[in-house]
């Protein structure tokens, strides 16, 4: 097994605690709600004295919740927030206030856990997984930390997903694609019934842009649960005023207010979709909070790094997507085009992980990939081999070679500097930005020049 992403300490060896925790990652994923409330029980259920707000999707979740927790920390309220999954450190997915968990109370919170997680196994219940520890964590953390107004974003689905024991103050479903369908089933019909099983019984529910299909079967949901819903699309109006390599300056507009334009330091079209479901969330958190926050100033301050993030100004353009499944690969190259010119010649360099449908990711960046180079990811769950990705890549008619993590970058930079309108994308996976970090490239979301 691969060494466990983020496991060392501050002097650089391995816990033991967080070597058994990463452990869990091969026990795959655990069916039900069981495991995780025996386990929150016996932290005398710490999610009951939180007000979450939780959000579930298959694209932009992740944007809209670091939008959301950044306009609640700029408002001075008791923020927090748990996402998944890290890019270098297992302490980016415990946040309270703006700042990560130290190392020492992640490790104190994991030794914790892998105790109480032994004491249930020796009971004869299921072994608790990874991600229902950390989802405990993340519970039990916020409240000793006084992060008692949490963005809590599901891990995968939402019915059956570990977060899926919250009282939310609201939910949000970003928007909805085909993905895991080995889990969550293979209509958007289906997968939107998983994702609106986080809708609970009149609270409120924000939805984004997504697939008539999909809206409909989060509409019904809401229905019967006699939840509020406020669709986004229909509610909240977005025009982009300008846009550089630190981002979009944008003019929005609600049918509560006009806001002032401010600055977006995220990119991409997909970026003014998830701006705008996290206003119609962060309005509807107003209206239950009763107090007016400062929604533009939170977002110009939202730190999300790896969404078609600037590596090198350039030229040529280096950038980073974490983009890993079909309609991300299209929300890109939708993107490319508009950043760069309906004549962009993209150089992407490509890593995924054993469980994406990698085939219908590069039918989508086809008309935009002039030359692609295939890598096998290091992480600590299977991915693709290069000779793989590199075959599928053929069948589809792209132009591609395999190549290794660390020479593919410099590769593409090499070939993308021969053309003014080429650009390199490193994207397939999240878990590239640990890789490119050890490799010296600049990860942190400020721009370099060339």
């Amino acid at each position: 097994m691969n060494r466990p992403r983020g496991s060392e300490s501050s002097h650089g060896e391995e816990q033991p605690a967080l070597q058994r925790l990463y452990e869990r990652t091969s026990r795959g994923v655990g069916p039900g709600l069981e495991v995780t409330r025996l386990v929150l029980d016996r932290l005398d259920n710490p999610h009951l004295d939180l007000a979450p707000v939780h959000v579930a999707g298959s694209n932009g979740k992740g944007s809209v919740c670091a939008m959301i927790e950044s306009a609640l920390v700029r408002s001075g309220l008791p923020a927090a927030l748990y996402t998944s999954p890290h890019l270098v450190r297992l302490n980016e997915r415990f946040r309270v206030g703006g700042r990560d968990i130290s190392t020492s109370n992640l490790h104190r919170w994991i030794e914790k856990l892998e105790r109480l997680a032994l004491e249930l196994e020796l009971e004869a219940v299921r072994p608790p997984t990874f991600f229902e520890l950390t989802t405990a964590l993340a519970f039990g953390w916020f409240r000793e930390a006084g992060g008692t107004l949490p963005v809590i974003e599901t891990g995968m689905g939402g019915r059956w997903d570990a977060t899926n024991v919250v009282h939310p103050l609201l939910s949000v479903i970003t928007r909805i694609d085909l993905e895991h369908t080995e889990f969550l089933g293979d209509t958007l019909e289906q997968i939107a019934g998983e994702k609106a099983g986080i809708i609970k019984p009149g609270r409120p529910v924000v939805c984004g842009a997504m697939p008539p299909e999909a809206l409909e079967v989060v509409r019904r949901t809401a229905d019967e649960q006699g939840a509020p819903l406020r669709e986004a699309a229909g509610t909240v109006e977005v025009q982009m005023l300008s846009r550089d390599a630190a981002g979009q300056k944008l003019r929005m507009t609600t049918s509560n207010r006009n806001y002032a334009p401010f600055v977006l330091p995220l990119r991409g079209a997909c970026q003014r979709e998830n701006a705008a479901t996290a206003v119609a969330a962060l309005e509807t958190a107003e209206e239950l909070l009763g107090m007016e926050l400062d929604i533009p100033g939170g977002l110009a301050q939202t730190k999300w790094p790896s969404r078609l993030q600037c590596l090198k100004e350039g030229p040529p353009a280096v950038l980073l997507d974490g983009a890993h499944n079909p309609g991300a690969a299209r929300a890109l190259a939708i993107s490319l085009r508009e950043l760069y010119g309906k004549k962009v010649q993209a150089g992407f360099v490509l890593g995924f992980l054993k469980d994406k449908d990698a085939a219908a990711y590069l039918r989508e960046i086809r008309p935009v990939a002039a030359r692609c180079w295939s890598v096998h990811l290091p992480a600590d769950r299977p991915s693709m081999t290069a000779g793989e990705i590199e075959s599928l890549g053929r069948s589809g008619g792209l132009e591609i070679r395999a190549s290794d993590t660390h020479h593919a970058p410099r590769e593409a930079e090499a070939w993308a500097a021969a053309d003014p309108r080429r650009v390199v994308v490193i994207t397939g996976s999240l878990y590239w930005a640990e890789t490119l970090k050890r490799d010296g490239w600049n990860t942190s979301g400020r721009v370099h020049a060339s």
